[in-house]
C-alpha cells in the first residue's frame, strides 16, 4: 500500500493506493468540521426528543448527543465523532483530551495527479476484471450497488467474487455510511447465499466501520457501515461551495502572470473574501455555485 497526498490552501488530500488502485481518501479542510478535530463549542439550545445540545463552533454548527447537563451560553471542548452530512450537522462528544486524530504519512505529489486519483474514485459504472461491471447509486436512504454482468460469459459464481472484492474497495474508497443494499448476480436463488456470505465476510473482513451485513427478504444484501468521514461524493458535490472554494484556489494557483478576474457564485464569493486569497474576485450572481472562470482584467 502506497500513501500519497496533496496540501494546499488548508486543504489535505491524502490518497491510499492498492494494487488495483486507490482504496481510501481522506479529505481535510480548515473551513471544515473534521471527524477527529478537537474545537470549542458554545451551547445554544437543548433537542428533547434527540436527547442532546446544538452548539456552534467559529466553522458552523454541530450537534452534541449527551446525559450532562449542559447550559445554554456554555462553552465546551468537543471533539467530532461524524462530519457534516446533506441536512445534518456534524455530531461530537464532550472531550476531555487535545490529542486529534492523526492522519497517514504520504508522499507529496501535485493537485493534477491527486485530482486524477479523486476523479477515478468518484466513477459510479465501475469495469470490472474479467468482465460484468458495477453500478453504484445513491439515494436519501440508501445507497445502492447492482452486479451487472454487462454481457459477460463468466459463471455467476465467479462474477459475483470478482464483484464482492471490488464492492468491498467501493465501499471505503467512497466511504460509503449508512445503508448499503447490494444486488448480486443470481443471489434470488438461496443456495448460492452461504458462498457469497462467506466472501463477503472475507472482504469486508478488515473495514472496521462495518456495523452489521445480512440478507434481506427480497434477496438483496444488506452491509450497515457506521458514518464518521462525509462520504466523497458529498464532499466533493459541485453544490459544495467549500469544495469549490478550494478548487478555485488551486485554478488560480496555476495562473502564472498578468492581471485577472476570477468569477464565482455568491456562496463561494463569500468564502474567498475571508480567505488570504490575492486575485481580484468578483460575484457571479445567477450561476450555478460550481460555475466559475478566471479571465484577463483589462482595466489594467
Amino acid at each position: 500500500m502506497k500513501t500519497v497526498r496533496n496540501i494546499a490552501f488548508g486543504e489535505e488530500r491524502i490518497a491510499q493506493i492498492g494494487d488495483n488502485g486507490p482504496e481510501e481518501i481522506i479529505i481535510r479542510r480548515d473551513l471544515a468540521l473534521n471527524f477527529g478535530d478537537i474545537v470549542s463549542a458554545k451551547i445554544t439550545a437543548y433537542n428533547p426528543v434527540l436527547k442532546g445540545y446544538f452548539a456552534q463552533t467559529s466553522k458552523g454548527g454541530l450537534f452534541l448527543p449527551t446525559r450532562e447537563q449542559l447550559c445554554e451560553g456554555q462553552t465546551v471542548t468537543v471533539q467530532i465523532t461524524k462530519e457534516a452530512r446533506p441536512g445534518k450537522d456534524p455530531t461530537a462528544r464532550l472531550s476531555e483530551t487535545n490529542i486529534p486524530v492523526r492522519l497517514p504519512e504520504g508522499i507529496d505529489i501535485g493537485s493534477d495527479e491527486m485530482d486524477d486519483l479523486i476523479d477515478s474514485a468518484l466513477e459510479s459504472v465501475i469495469s470490472l476484471s474479467g468482465g460484468g461491471r458495477l453500478i453504484i447509486d445513491r439515494t436519501a436512504v440508501c445507497w445502492t450497488i447492482d452486479v451487472d454482468s454487462a454481457g459477460s460469459d463468466s459463471p455467476l459464481s465467479d462474477l459475483n467474487r470478482r464483484a464482492i472484492t471490488e464492492i468491498a474497495r467501493q465501499i471505503r474508497l467512497k466511504n460509503m455510511g449508512g445503508l448499503i443494499l447490494v444486488d448480486l448476480a443470481g443471489s434470488k436463488r438461496g443456495k448460492v447465499r452461504p458462498q457469497l456470505t462467506a466472501d463477503f465476510g472475507q472482504a469486508l473482513g478488515l473495514d472496521s466501520l462495518i456495523a452489521d451485513k445480512r440478507w434481506t427478504p427480497a434477496g438483496l444484501f444488506e452491509i450497515e457501515r457506521r458514518r464518521e468521514r462525509t462520504d466523497l461524493w458529498t464532499a466533493l458535490a459541485p453544490d459544495n461551495p467549500i469544495a469549490v472554494y478550494y478548487r478555485v484556489r488551486r485554478a488560480i494557483a496555476k495562473v502564472i502572470s498578468g492581471h485577472f478576474i476570477v468569477r464565482v457564485a455568491p456562496e463561494v464569493y463569500h468564502l474567498l473574501q475571508q480567505s488570504d486569497c490575492h486575485a481580484k474576485i468578483e460575484p457571479w450572481p445567477g450561476h450555478a455555485i460550481h460555475d466559475f472562470e478566471i479571465v484577463e482584467n483589462k482595466n489594467v
